[in-house]
């Protein structure tokens, strides 16, 4: 009976060992956390610490590099130069350092030091895209077009939705001539920025190069809104002239003005010499001629006006007027003014089958 006992407490203690130990397997290792120092120290991690510490850095060098731009854009050099210092303190190796660095030297037209930092700038960030559009504007003031062009298409690869990105390329490709390049980059400028009015300009002349009615469409639309502006006003002379041949609407429009540019009093002579007001026609060719930019398009026509008019002395004087101020062409100039007396004499013979007043 003992034994039967002394079994049975045997087997209730070794119960209670073993729900004791279970209870202790299962229990959550943290639920002291809270109290102990020791396991805080023990699950501290210095690489996140670091971290931290580079995100307020970074932080703190994209304030300060706002903070110089807008000295830079208020024309505050010496503010400027002070933030950009306080970044170079925080650290030697940042892009922004070196891209305002190359900034302010391109404002004091240093363009050669200005190089130098932008290019440091792009070895540590290769898609630093305002570095790239610095760049292109360096190259564009020294009028290396072709080098601009590259630069500014890095610029909009990099940063693609900045309207003055695409806005300074299309410029760089009407440079070198590229106009159908110019003419997409226009257009993706005002995609971007609807009513950049420039952009609008460039947009109709890079089209008078190569589609002057596409040009016709969009100078139409610009005329309703900037009609005031001489840039938009003298490109719709100009395709008036050019696309439309609509001379009477040349002297209405220009008839309104008061003051007139050599191109207007230029497209006033053509135009009343197209309607056949040759009288008109003579007058402002006479104020061109008068000037330093006339063109030898300009001298034959107003010999051929003179002699259709028969006023051959006249004709024959502005000739040898012609001829002094250039005597190398002078045998270009007689065989010219001999062939337009010829045209004049022979067209005299024409039969007339009515009678004309």
């Amino acid at each position: 009976m003992k034994r039967n006992n002394l079994r049975r407490l045997k087997k209730f203690i070794y119960i209670l060992l073993l729900f004791f130990c279970l209870s202790h397997l299962t229990a959550d290792p943290y639920d002291d956390f809270e109290n102990s120092d020791d396991d805080k120290s023990a699950i501290t991690d210095p690489d996140r610490e670091k971290l931290i510490s580079d995100a307020k850095v970074k932080l703190e060098i994209s304030k300060l590099t706002q903070t110089a731009l807008e000295h830079i854009k208020a024309k505050e050099w010496k503010s400027a130069e002070a933030v950009t210092k306080q970044i170079l303190d925080l650290s030697d190796v940042s892009v922004d350092y070196f891209y305002l660095k190359g900034n302010l030297h391109y404002c004091y037209g240093e363009y050669h030091t200005a190089i130098g930092h932008l290019n440091t700038a792009l070895k540590f960030n290769p898609g630093h895209d305002p570095s790239y559009f610095l760049m292109g504007m360096i190259y564009a003031k020294r009028s290396e077009w072709d080098r601009a062009v590259y630069f500014f298409e890095k610029a909009n690869q990099y940063g693609s939705y900045n309207p003055y990105y695409r806005m300074n390329l299309a410029i760089a490709y009407y440079q070198v001539d590229n106009h159908e390049k110019a003419i997409a980059e226009a257009k993706r400028t005002l995609e971007l920025k609807e009513n950049y009015t420039f952009a609008k300009i460039l947009l109709i002349k890079s089209l008078i190069k190569t589609n002057k009615k596409d040009a016709w469409f969009y100078i139409q639309g610009l005329m309703e809104k900037n009609s005031d502006k001489p840039a938009v006003y003298s490109l719709y002379i100009q395709l008036l002239y050019e696309y439309k041949n609509n001379y009477p609407e040349i002297i209405k429009e220009l008839g309104k003005k008061t003051n007139l540019s050599m191109n207007e009093k230029r497209y006033l002579a053509y135009s009343y010499y197209r309607e056949n007001d040759l009288p008109r026609a003579i007058n402002f060719f006479r104020q061109i001629l008068n000037s330093e930019r006339d063109l030898e398009e300009d001298q034959v026509t107003y010999m051929k006006i003179l002699i259709q008019q028969n006023k051959d002395t006249d004709a024959e004087r502005y000739l040898i007027s012609v001829i002094k101020s250039n005597p190398v062409r002078k045998k270009h100039f007689n065989e010219i003014f001999q062939n337009l007396l010829d045209k004049r004499d022979m067209a005299k013979g024409l039969y007339q089958p009515i009678i004309v007043r």
